[in-house]
């Protein structure tokens, strides 16, 4: 006999049509289940449930979360098992007065394992509107997609569009991936600070901003492009440092003006010859040089009552010496011309060394006449005295 309030109720005389009420509190074996009316809450396994549900039970996994005891929470199970089909777990509309859920936890069985997925709402009317992650049997989290293969954690904006992921070892390359998707407003990578300034970013199209996120050489900030090419734009007056951490000093700057500064000149060009072949002794430069046409001139960017700078023009030396002349893009609509300058002072220094033995074979030839000269005073000297 069972007791509702203090009325003893037989519920083998209640049938399936009949229905009955409690009013006050409900106790089932104690423990087994309280109802407590004060206070709206139901509890399992303790008779002062502290929220509206509450399951107290002794612990059962221990220390091993995998395997096959059954825990001590809530088991939700199907009686007609279809592979693909969902379960859900738990799941909440927005208000009691909508009948539709807007957020739902909840499980997918199929040949693969067990698959935990997280649905959410964009439209409360609509209930669930998009699975917005899912955790494969593997443990593969997918965020807006089902995790690929081998993926522990894939994000995507839609099916095709990946954001990120992070692979494990199984898959090649594993580490983190990130791939922009198509169209120009997509990123393949973009870090920021706490004002959500952009600090890095690789862009879709493979170019490397630091800095900035324009790829226009004339705003500050470095650039990478896709092709290799490397770009530094300051407003300052140096672009690079190297600092010596060492000796607590700059040891070389690149200047804005586009030179190099460093102590005495420490430029090396490496000369070893292990590392040359083919080598025989450099031809005549003399005509070269005599040939060469120096020319006074401004850069574009100087003033016209800046003093004139001597030099060369690429175009002039590319003539007969092609060679000596680089062509190289600055940037994907410009291409200017280079010269090898140090080719040109070693062909200097080679004209320099054979008018040095021209002099020394005049400077000998002078003596001999002097020699001669005052040989034929001395006769001359001696004729006029006898």
């Amino acid at each position: 006999m069972s007791y509702i309030g203090t009325k003893p109720v037989d519920f083998n005389d209640v049938t399936e049509a009949q229905t009955f009420g409690v009013t006050g509190d409900l106790t089932v074996d104690t423990s087994t289940l309280k109802v407590d009316s004060a206070n709206n809450r139901v509890g399992v396994g303790t008779t002062s449930p502290e929220t509206p549900v509450e399951i107290r039970t002794t612990n059962k996994l221990g220390g091993t979360f995998t395997g096959t005891v059954d825990g001590e929470g809530l088991r939700v199970t199907q009686t007609d098992y279809t592979s693909g089909n969902f379960v859900s777990l738990l799941e909440a509309p927005f208000d009691d007065s909508q009948t539709a859920p807007n957020v739902r936890i909840g499980a997918m069985f199929d040949g693969s394992g067990a698959n935990l997925a997280f649905g959410t709402s964009n439209s409360y009317g609509s209930g669930i509107t998009s699975e917005a992650m899912r955790i494969d049997p593997s443990g593969n989290i997918g965020i807006g997609t089902t995790p690929a293969s081998g993926v522990r954690l894939d994000m995507r904006s839609d099916a095709t569009a990946n954001i990120a992921d992070f692979r494990n070892a199984n898959s090649a390359g594993f580490g983190l991936y990130v791939a922009a998707g198509s169209g120009s407003s997509y990123y393949a990578f973009r870090a920021a600070d706490k004002d959500n300034a952009a600090l890095f970013t690789v862009d879709s199209d493979g170019n490397v901003l630091t800095g900035k996120t324009s790829t226009s050489v004339s705003v500050n900030g470095a650039l990478v492009n896709g092709n290799g090419q490397y770009f530094s734009t300051t407003a300052g007056a140096n672009t690079y440092h190297y600092y010596d951490s060492s000796n607590s000093r700059y040891n070389f700057y690149v200047l804005g003006n586009g030179g190099i500064a460093n102590y005495s000149t420490n430029n090396v060009a490496l000369s070893d010859q292990t590392e040359k072949k083919n080598i025989v002794t450099a031809a005549s430069a003399w005509d070269d040089v005599k040939a060469f046409s120096l020319k006074e001139f401004h850069y574009n960017f100087e003033d016209d009552a800046d003093p004139k700078r001597l030099g060369v023009i690429a175009q002039d030396i590319q003539v007969n010496h092609p060679s000596l002349v680089t062509s190289f893009k600055i940037d994907d609509e410009t291409t200017k011309l280079g010269l090898a300058e140090q080719q040109l002072t070693w062909m200097a220094i080679k004209a320099l060394q054979e008018a040095m033995a021209k002099i020394e074979t005049l400077e000998t030839k002078v003596v001999s006449l002097e020699t001669q000269n005052a040989d034929f005073e001395t006769r001359l000297a001696a004729l006029e005295a006898g």
